[in-house]
């Protein structure tokens, strides 16, 4: 059996804006960035990866992650219905994020987030750029 090991990925400085569904993680509206690993199916969890610095805009979800590894997202523009999605097992530290108001995530208003294992405090009162 094959491995690839896609661990310690920095995804930063982008502006992501109008994608389509991902089928991958099991997403049914527009995904931003989406972190995938089919651990059911065998792969490796992804560890390591650090998404910082984008601007994410005209999306259902804007970060979708779905690994049993840990996640980092810090810095980023949220302006999507959700900012993360965890779909699986793995720890988000989503901390330090503009959630689209100052209120931060779930407030009226703002961005939100789901799933279990997302840590959003602290965050940004104002954009990160």
């Amino acid at each position: 059996m094959l491995s690839i090991f896609v661990d310690n990925n920095f995804i930063a400085g982008n502006s992501i804006s109008g994608n389509g569904p991902d089928s991958d993680p099991g997403t049914t509206v527009p995904t931003g960035i989406d972190v995938f690993s089919d651990s059911t199916g065998g792969a490796a969890p992804i560890t390591g990866v650090v998404i910082i610095g984008n601007t994410i805009k005209n999306e259902g979800i804007d970060i979708a992650v779905k690994t049993p590894g840990g996640v980092d997202a810090h810095l980023n523009n949220f302006f999507g219905d959700i900012g993360i999605d965890n779909l699986g097992t793995g720890s988000v530290n989503a901390t330090m994020n503009w959630w689209k108001c100052s209120g931060g995530p779930s407030s009226n208003g703002c961005t939100s987030f789901a799933g279990s294992g997302v840590q959003v405090a602290p965050w940004l009162t104002q954009p990160s750029h």
